[in-house]
């Protein structure tokens, strides 16, 4: 069989005082997108129960997927954290670097200029 889409739930739930097994399944798999098509289609004359299902099952769901962005978002903060203080760690070595060069280039020129 197949699914229904949100118009159709909507136009099949308006004599319903309650959500009936079938609207609660349709909720249970139902997109963002969808349950939001749902909520602008659905009376909220005849079946107030149904839009108030709705609205809680788009708003949880609308939660569940911040809490995963702000884990990737955590995820990729951490490692952009770590990818700088490995940067900081190679520019002070490169500095490091730098300063032994200047070194030895000014020794270098000292010793070129002592033997003419």
């Amino acid at each position: 069989m197949e699914r229904k889409n949100a118009r159709e739930m909507a136009r099949l739930t308006e004599g319903l005082t309650g959500g009936g097994t079938d609207l609660y399944n349709w909720f249970r798999d139902a997109t963002i997108v969808e349950l939001h098509e749902y909520i602008l289609n659905v009376s909220t004359t005849f079946n107030p129960h149904a839009y108030e299902l709705a609205r809680t099952t788009l708003e949880i769901r609308i939660a569940a997927e911040q809490s995963e962005s702000a884990t990737k978002l955590e995820k990729q903060t951490d490692r952009l954290v770590n990818q700088t203080d490995a940067l900081v760690g190679l520019t002070r070595k490169l500095y490091f670097l730098t300063v032994v060069l200047i070194i030895v280039a000014v020794i270098q020129t000292i010793l070129m200029l002592c033997q003419k």
